[in-house]
């Protein structure tokens, strides 16, 4: 069983997206230009951030530094839960700090409901992506339940969800419905194996010998094999061109079988009760 790996899928509002990206939450704002710039050598063209990441500033002097064609990136930010009625400005601070005149993929952070109006925030999201300063909209953390009321209430659906998926977490039901809707589901702490058992390491660490890759290579060709995209963070140059080498990896059945049997539907962040 050959698996099919992409650099790039297409969305369901005709853009297309890389499967591979950059994570930067809690990246080391010292060394960030630095990562940023091996991240561009290594081939990564989508940088992730958010308003609440407060690093946004320092990837629009990057941008601007480095001389890359702005065509050339794909830029993903988040609105935070208590701008969700200030959409607009939140979206004017983020391309102002990234020094963009528009941003490829604008999400609603969470669904809080609490101190926030999702339902809103959507609504001007639909808005801001008609006025060309957001070529796509998409959502984080949303379950199932969440995205079909966007939908019923304004007839748009997503064209992202980013939510915890990792070998731990596969929430297969939900990329299920996912791509029931035409959503495509990307993945954020995608490499977390917390509380792996020592035999389930040895098997682990066994399978990626046998590929010639390290455990973080085949867990992301886990993810893409699954048509997940997934944005990896790392501080190591290194760990940064070997993320990116794992567009040739064929899994077996039995590999597909071991990898699958490794979910527990263990979070890393379990989501307060305001978040319906």
């Amino acid at each position: 069983m050959e698996t099919e790996m992409k650099y790039n899928i297409y969305l369901n509002d005709g853009h297309s997206i890389p499967v591979l990206g950059l994570g930067t939450y809690k990246q080391n704002i010292s060394n960030l230009k630095n990562i940023l710039h091996s991240s561009v050598n290594a081939g990564y063209r989508l940088i992730d951030t958010a308003s609440v990441y407060n690093n946004q500033k320092i990837i629009g002097e990057f941008i601007k530094e480095s001389g890359i064609n702005r065509e050339e990136l794909y830029l993903t930010s988040k609105v935070w839960n208590d701008q969700h009625e200030n959409v607009s400005s939140s979206l004017e601070s983020t391309l102002d700090e990234l020094q963009t005149d528009y941003i490829d993929l604008f999400l609603i952070h969470w669904p809080a409901s609490k101190g926030g109006n999702f339902i809103k925030a959507w609504e001007d999201l639909i808005q801001l992506r008609k006025k060309g300063v957001i070529r796509s909209i998409g959502v984080s953390n949303f379950s199932t339940r969440q995205i079909k009321l966007l939908i019923n209430l304004t007839g748009e659906a997503p064209a992202i969800n980013q939510v915890e998926i990792h070998l731990r977490n596969q929430q297969k039901e939900l990329i299920s419905d996912m791509s029931a809707m035409g959503i495509i589901v990307q993945s954020w702490s995608p490499l977390w194996t917390g509380n792996l058992t020592a035999r389930e390491k040895t098997s682990l660490a066994r399978m990626a010998h046998e590929h010639g890759k390290s455990i973080a290579q085949i867990t992301l060709g886990w993810h893409i094999r699954n048509n997940l995209c997934a944005v990896p963070k790392t501080s190591k140059i290194d760990r940064l061109f070997e993320n990116m080498d794992i567009f040739n990896i064929t899994f077996t059945e039995a590999d597909e079988l071991f990898l699958s049997s490794l979910n527990r539907d263990r979070k890393i962040m379990e989501y307060p009760d305001d978040y319906i």
